[in-house]
C-alpha cells in the first residue's frame, strides 16, 4: 500500500524531529546537559537568571514535582541554586549559577550549529514559508473539529 501526501509529509516531520532531538541529546550531552536540563536553564537564562518553580513548570508544561526533580540535578551539578522566595518561605527562586550560564552558552552554540546544520542550502524565501506552514498547521491544531468537546 503506497503512502498518501499527508501519510509523507506527517512521516517527514516526525522523523525530522526525531533526528533532531536525537542530534541535540548527544551533542549536548557531550558537555554533561540533558535535553530537559537544558531547556530550564535556558528559561532561566532568558529570565535573567532566575525564576519561580511554579514559573518553570507553567513555561516547561511540566508539575511542579518534575520541576523539583531535575532541579536537584542542576543544584547538585552547581548550575542552579534554591533559595527560599522573600514573600513566600514556602516557595523557592531558582537562579542560574555562573557554572549554569557557561554551560547554557555551550549548549546554544552547539544547538545553533545542529539548526545551522538541518537548515543548510535553504533560501530565507523558503523558511518563511516553513514558518508559515508550520504555524498554519499548529493554528489548525488548536482549532476545534466540530462538535469536538475541548
Amino acid at each position: 500500500m503506497e503512502a498518501t501526501d499527508t501519510q509523507q509529509v506527517i512521516d517527514c516531520m516526525i522523523r525530522t524531529d526525531r533526528r533532531h532531538r536525537a542530534l541535540c541529546d548527544r551533542e549536548t550531552a557531550v558537555i554533561g546537559l540533558h535535553r530537559s536540563q537544558g531547556r530550564m536553564l535556558g528559561y532561566l537564562f532568558r529570565r535573567g537568571g532566575a525564576a519561580s518553580q511554579k514559573e518553570i513548570a507553567e513555561e516547561m508544561n511540566i508539575t511542579p514535582a518534575v520541576v523539583t526533580v531535575s532541579l536537584k540535578k542542576l543544584v547538585q551539578d552547581g548550575y542552579a541554586e534554591r533559595t527560599p522566595a522573600k514573600d513566600d518561605k514556602r516557595s523557592f527562586r531558582v537562579t542560574l549559577t555562573e557554572k549554569g550560564e557557561r554551560v547554557i552558552m555551550q549548549a546554544h552554540a552547539i544547538l545553533q550549529r545542529i539548526d545551522t546544520r538541518m537548515l543548510r542550502g535553504f533560501s530565507q524565501a523558503e523558511l518563511a514559508t516553513l514558518t508559515d506552514f508550520y504555524r498554519r498547521m499548529l493554528d489548525n491544531m488548536d482549532q476545534p473539529e466540530e462538535g469536538e468537546r475541548i
